[in-house]
């Protein structure tokens, strides 16, 4: 009977202190909830950036929208598709305040993409998942400077692909495609997770049918545009233009093209190669981790890898374009504590691509940035390994 009492009196203390480490938790994340909430709306009234996208493209193609109004798509004016010039028109015709209006969109879609995180991190087993997702992903550097600094809209396509690896996760493969159709046809980027899900599709778990999804929503989102005069077959080849326009091997983003000269006569030539290692490094993936019996455990953490390893290998990368891995890192990290230093080398990796990008940098740290791509990706694989031998119960080779 004593023994019992003890036994008792140490369950109702342990449960207390549980209770108390909870409590901390909850009040921690409350405080950089309201803290990335009171930083969105400072940075929402801060001039953008004066030689940035913005300024260059989007306040131009703006002023042609002002002109034109609801005729704006017969002429070919910007190089974007047009789910994201639908959201520029309305704020134009409605007459709010272009800079403003544009980083609130982001800033919106800054939230969107916590909330996915934050599901993603429930549905894998973190109890606060939400809170945390919602503590974390708007105080990223990038993610603030990106959406209210730059007035970017990496966040409205990274917030479409969380949802379809979540959707994934929950084996919802239909909604998995929508999500992942919209994020294509607001971004190219979108490709960086491309190995993921043909890996799932070699594994059986998407079928071919399921991927008829993307040209269907690709193709229904510029219908709109084509309805209001645009050419059909110019809409149908936008990222075909894009990818005529911007022949560099890399923008500011320190992958391994910063050790090519750009002055090189081999410059296209290797910018070809670069494509097709990428996509025998997709189509190798799915090979040889056909017969893999993965839980959906894994399928973070395998997205995750697959768009940190294209940013290394695919030409022609921007400093924001590892946006998504900025986002889905936090979410590894918060899952899985072996994480925690990926997570902080990928974020380290793209604030130096946002440096060089703001302030015109070039040399040693570019040189800083690739040293340190090259460590989290090892960094990475072994996390992976870990989680694998973990999660299957087998060592991994």
């Amino acid at each position: 009977m004593p023994a019992l009492c003890v036994i008792y009196r140490a369950g109702i203390i342990f449960a207390n202190i549980m209770d108390r480490r909870r409590m901390i938790e909850i009040e921690m994340t409350s405080l950089l909830i309201v803290a990335g909430v009171v930083l969105h709306i400072y940075m929402l009234h801060l001039d953008v950036l004066t030689h940035g996208d913005f300024d260059n493209f989007l306040y131009q193609w703006m002023g042609y929208m002002e002109r034109k109004g609801m005729t704006v798509f017969e002429t070919q004016f910007s190089d974007y598709t047009p789910p994201y010039l639908y959201a520029l028109n309305a704020i134009v015709q409605l007459e709010l305040p272009w800079h403003m209006s544009v980083k609130a969109l982001s800033g919106l879609f800054d939230y969107m993409c916590a909330f996915a995180v934050g599901m993603i991190c429930r549905e894998q087993g973190v109890k606060n998942g939400v809170l945390w997702g919602f503590a974390i992903v708007p105080l990223l550097p990038t993610v603030l400077s990106n959406s209210m600094w730059l007035a970017q809209c990496d966040a409205i396509y990274t917030s479409f692909v969380l949802w379809a690896i979540y959707f994934a996760i929950k084996e919802r493969k239909w909604l998995s495609m929508l999500m992942l159709g919209v994020a294509i046809s607001i971004k190219l980027q979108t490709i960086l997770v491309a190995p993921f899900f043909f890996v799932l599709l070699m594994q059986r778990r998407f079928k071919v049918w399921h991927f008829l999804v993307l040209p269907a929503v690709y193709i229904a989102l510029i219908v709109p545009a084509w309805l209001s005069g645009g050419n059909m077959m110019e809409l149908l080849t936008t990222y075909l233009h894009q990818a005529s326009e911007y022949t560099a091997l890399q923008l500011c983003f320190p992958n391994i093209y910063l050790l090519v000269d750009e002055g090189s006569a081999l410059v296209p030539t290797i910018r070809f190669v670069g494509i097709i290692a990428v996509a025998t490094l997709s189509l190798l993936s799915g090979w040889l981790l056909r017969k893999k019996e993965w839980p959906v455990d894994v399928y973070t953490f395998m997205a995750l890898t697959s768009i940190v390893l294209v940013s290394f290998i695919l030409p022609g990368m921007h400093e924001r374009y590892m946006y998504s891995a900025d986002v889905l890192a936090v979410c590894c990290a918060i899952i899985n504590w072996r994480y925690i230093a990926p997570a902080v080398g990928i974020e380290l990796v793209s604030l130096i691509a946002y440096g060089l990008y703001v302030f015109r940098g070039s040399g040693t740290m570019s040189y800083v940035g690739l040293g340190i791509f090259v460590v989290t990706i090892v960094v990475l694989v072994i996390a992976n390994k870990n989680t694998l031998d973990r999660i299957c119960s087998k060592k991994i080779k």
